[in-house]
Order: structure tokens, then sequence, then C-alpha cells
């Protein structure tokens, strides 16, 4: 597990290289800004799964958790649409 600021954790990243983590970081960074302008977060976890596909788990709480999950077969996309879920139920 890779850890973030003390609270963000990410599940399942360590195969991940070093090009790709760093738009991983962006794109994290990019909606959680959004998210904390809503939410005074305590913890957002990210897992992902490989198999043929890139599934994302993003769970983001405050007290309250909400959590979704997007698949796709670029990470990036997974990532960025589980996100967009999350904000769209703020």
């Amino acid at each position: 597990m890779i850890t973030i600021n003390d609270f963000i954790k990410l599940d399942g990243f360590e195969s991940v290289d070093g090009g790709h983590m760093i738009i991983v970081k962006k794109i994290m960074g990019i909606h959680i800004k959004e998210i904390k302008e809503k939410l005074d977060l305590k913890e957002v976890q990210i897992n992902l799964v490989k198999n043929d596909i890139y599934s994302v788990t993003v769970k983001v709480s405050n007290g309250k958790t909400i959590e979704k999950s997007a698949s796709d077969k670029i990470l990036f996309t997974a990532l960025d649409k589980a996100f967009k879920e999350i904000k769209a139920e703020l």
C-alpha cells in the first residue's frame, strides 16, 4: 500500500510504473481538490485491480463514506470515471 499526505491510501498501485504514477497523482489531485471544496475529507482510499481491464474503487470519507467503482482498459479513464461518480453524488 502506498500512502500520500497521510490521508490518501493507494492499494494495488505498486506495479504502476513511475511515469504512469505521475499522471495518476495528477488526476487524483485535481479531483481531490474539487471534493475538498465540498467536504472536509478525512481519508481517501483507492484500490486498483488489473486483470484484462483496470478496475478502480475510490472511497472518500469525512464521517460519511462514499464509494464508487469504475472499469476501463485505460487506468486513467477508470480512475477519472470513479472520481466523477463520487463528485456527482456530492
